[in-house]
């Protein structure tokens, strides 16, 4: 259940990185541009897609440096994969103009890195909490170095 938890965090975390960078791109590419609600949907599928992507990551065994490289590479892909492949179909790209797409990449970067700093900072806090508490339930308990 917590890969449940995982899921939907990561998809509020993307739909926010999402609605930001589509903030972006229409400004920079079509200012003025007013646009139907069915956009907010697609953004909000499109996020809800991506967000499964943290999937890639599930593993019962703890998994080594190089498949978690492995790992990073493959879902970085399928992130840029879907976002581009959504944004063709849904027409907020044209796919012959090189700024476009390359600015659409760079928001998924960066949508990307600020999603996974994001998580790591939450996962972190959260095994700080779990240590703190543990610490102080076992105070007496030496460390061993």
């Amino acid at each position: 259940m917590n890969w449940l938890k995982k899921i939907i965090r990561t998809f509020f975390y993307v739909l926010s990185g999402s609605i930001l960078s589509t903030a972006i791109f229409i400004t920079i590419f079509w200012p003025g541009l007013t646009f139907p609600i069915t956009i907010v949907w697609q953004v909000i599928i499109m996020s809800a897609i991506t967000s499964c992507g943290i999937l890639f990551f599930y593993s019962k065994r703890e998994i080594s440096k190089k498949q978690m490289k492995v790992r990073l590479v493959l879902h970085y892909t399928y992130i840029n994969v879907i976002v581009l492949g959504v944004a063709i179909l849904c027409h907020w790209i044209d796919p012959t103009n090189l700024v476009q797409v390359v600015s659409m990449i760079f928001l998924v970067a960066a949508v990307y890195i600020s999603v996974n700093l994001a998580m790591f900072n939450h996962e972190k806090r959260t095994a700080d909490h779990i240590n703190q508490r543990l610490r102080s339930k076992y105070p007496d308990e030496k460390k061993e170095e």
